[in-house]
């Protein structure tokens, strides 16, 4: 197996069909090579074609592939994605604010207002 041919593996997910097309501008590479890698996992078993028309063949992982195991593995394990936000600054000792966080706790204000007590 070579370079190509785990770019290709790594990109694909148990359960999802992909195109030659799809894979080659995934990859960033002609569709003539790609065509030639997925033909080269067909025939070692990690791929198989699952429709194939007249003009065009669909690709899925062999159900069962260790190499599958290994990449849900390595998902699972990832860091939970989280959202950056600013930190939240509280007024200490009722200093008046100034400027632009003056016009912030203005504008929250007549929010508050507009909620009627609930």
């Amino acid at each position: 197996m070579n370079h190509g041919s785990t770019a290709i593996l790594a990109h694909m997910r148990q359960g999802r069909e992909y195109s030659v097309t799809y894979l080659a501008r995934l990859l960033g590479q002609p569709a003539s090579m790609t065509r030639r890698l997925l033909a080269e996992l067909v025939k070692e078993g990690l791929v198989q074609t699952t429709t194939q028309t007249s003009w065009s063949t669909v690709y899925i992982l062999t159900p069962g592939d260790a190499d599958t195991g290994e990449q849900a593995s390595a998902e699972a394990e990832a860091p939970p994605v989280t959202i950056a936000t600013s930190p939240m600054k509280q007024r200490l000792g009722g200093a008046e604010l100034k400027g632009y966080e003056a016009s912030l706790s203005r504008h929250r204000s007549l929010a508050m207002l507009g909620r009627g007590g609930r």
